[in-house]
């Protein structure tokens, strides 16, 4: 019986397994990779969840929830119309989704996973992604690091050869930063840090508020119906700045159209966060960069400028071509994060089925 790796994220979460001697990502119901960590309960009690329930954030705000991972290990509760739900709860019911996919890709029972949490989740957070697990049906045999999976991803992918690698993963909620080394069959953490109350959602407001404050808009006075259509339009602005500056954002308000033109000033979230004070010292220090696509990559950008220079990995592999397009348009590399945590969490659950040998500690 297959014991498959979870990446339950802020904002997308996905599941891999070991399978014929490499990690493989495995699709939802509609053939996708990522689920989105969202939850709505629609009018007549069902529950739905991924896609179906992130489309609701803008028809059913009041219904829907999102975001939640940040309060894992909390007493916060969410209202979803006439029901109240825990963030244990909610996660459960995304671990559920992801579990379902995988006996369906899989053909057979699936009870055992790995999940992955931030490497500074402290222990009531950590407990309450195992609660989350077994309320969904799976007995978690272990919580890997987000950085660690990184680390064992990328440790598979060169040829498992020694090395000492900051690891930063960029995700949509949260920032992780780790010094991770690599040698023989071992991955050994040996200083973690971060912020649970950064990442790529940080981005999409900011944005938004920005758009509102330049165009006399007043945030906190719009319907939650109406901020989180704003804040879906900044995400795919800023999804759209990875690609090109600048892009358009065009918002309708009071039946009137707002556009602005974004620049790439939302590096600065970073920047206050965090300044590196000169160039990496260790040259022998390989940086890798992992996250929340676009927020990865506004990441990359200020490692490139301390001087470091991240490697370009997708889907755990290197490629080639991706990595001179980068240095070219950066003369730097980075790291596409698409898969590379996933594939870590793949092979640690590889590595508890007795499918590998490589350790981790």
């Amino acid at each position: 019986m297959a014991i498959i790796g979870i990446d339950l994220g802020t904002t997308n979460s996905l599941a891999a397994v070991w399978k014929d001697g490499a990690c493989q990502l495995i699709p939802n119901a509609s053939g996708a990779f990522l689920t989105p960590s969202a939850v709505s309960v629609d009018e007549d009690g069902s529950i739905l969840v991924g896609r179906a329930a992130k489309d609701r954030l803008i028809s059913h705000p009041e219904r829907t929830a999102a975001r939640f991972k940040r309060y894992m290990g909390t007493d916060r509760v969410f209202q979803l119309g006439e029901h109240r739900f825990t963030p244990e709860e909610l996660s459960a019911l995304i671990l559920r989704s992801l579990k379902e996919d995988a006996e369906a890709y899989l053909g057979e029972a699936v009870t055992e996973a790995v999940i992955s949490v931030p490497a500074y989740f402290a222990e009531p957070q950590r407990s309450a992604t195992k609660r989350a697990g077994q309320l969904a049906g799976l007995r978690v045999e272990r919580l890997v690091n987000e950085p660690t999976a990184a680390a064992m991803s990328a440790h598979i992918a060169e040829g498992e050869q020694d090395k000492v690698c900051l690891v930063f993963d960029f995700g949509g909620g949260t920032l992780d930063v780790s010094l991770v080394e690599r040698f023989e069959s071992v991955v050994s953490v040996t200083a973690v840090s971060g912020d649970n109350n950064l990442g790529g959602t940080d981005f999409d407001l900011m944005i938004a508020k920005a758009f509102c404050r330049e165009t006399g808009i007043d945030f906190g006075a719009l319907s939650r119906q109406k901020q989180e259509l704003l804040i879906q339009q900044a995400e795919t602005c800023k999804m759209a700045l990875s690609a090109q500056e600048p892009v358009f954002m065009a918002v309708e308000n009071e039946g009137k159209v707002l556009r602005r033109v974004r620049g790439g000033r939302v590096t600065q979230v970073v920047r206050q966060r965090y300044h590196p004070p000169g160039p990496v010292p260790a040259p022998e220090l390989a940086p890798v960069v992992v996250g929340a696509g676009p927020a990865g990559l506004f990441c990359a950008l200020i490692l490139a400028q301390a001087g470091a220079k991240p490697i370009l990995l997708e889907r755990g592999q290197p490629v080639e071509q991706r990595q001179q397009d980068v240095e070219a348009f950066w003369r730097t590399g980075i790291l596409n994060p698409a898969s590379n945590v996933q594939f870590g969490e793949g092979g640690a659950g590889a590595f508890s089925d007795g499918k590998l040998n490589t350790g981790t500690r």
